[in-house]
């Protein structure tokens, strides 16, 4: 191989490597400088041989009356307050609220008044098999709390679960 070949071999691949640390970089800079909130969750499902160890997470803000009319897939915003040790929404609103706010897309037509489920992109935690294993144990003795990262613009991620011992409500 020629020192000319080799050259642009390494400016590739330098640049590839810049450009999945630069997405590494915008990622974690979404972490880091986010809103911190926590949500009450439910699993649905926490554990499928298919697709691996996960839990299938559906939020007191899943579902939803929503203010005006809205389609499937449009962007739905909800205005978040905080209760106690964590964070509740009332409505979906197709416009955008002030305050903290958490925004999905809507997964059915709905009109005003009308409940509407909401899919944030929050919907699924991705485990280890000994973690997945632990966190169905967990689930069963006591509530599930997801903390997450709000953005400006209402985009969520997931950061961790975490889960209190006891019931009650």
């Amino acid at each position: 191989m020629s020192r000319r070949r080799r050259l642009a071999l390494l400016v590739v691949v330098g640049v590839q490597l810049a450009l999945l640390l630069a997405l590494a970089g915008l990622a974690a800079a979404d972490l880091a400088f986010g809103r911190e909130i926590r949500l009450r969750a439910q699993p649905v499902d926490p554990l499928d041989v298919f697709r691996g160890n996960y839990v299938v997470l559906r939020y007191e803000i899943s579902t939803l009356p929503v203010l005006g009319e809205v389609r499937r897939g449009q962007s739905v915003c909800v205005r978040l307050q905080e209760s106690g040790d964590e964070w509740r929404g009332t409505y979906a609103d197709p416009g955008r609220p002030s305050g903290t706010v958490v925004c999905g897309r809507a997964r059915d037509d709905a009109g005003p008044g009308e409940q509407v489920g909401i899919e944030y992109g929050i919907e699924t935690y991705y485990a280890s098999a000994d973690r997945a294993r632990e966190l169905e144990e967990s689930i069963a003795r006591g509530r599930l709390y997801v903390v997450v990262d709000l953005d400006d613009d209402g985009s969520a991620r997931i950061e961790r679960l975490e889960i209190e011992s006891g019931g009650g409500s």
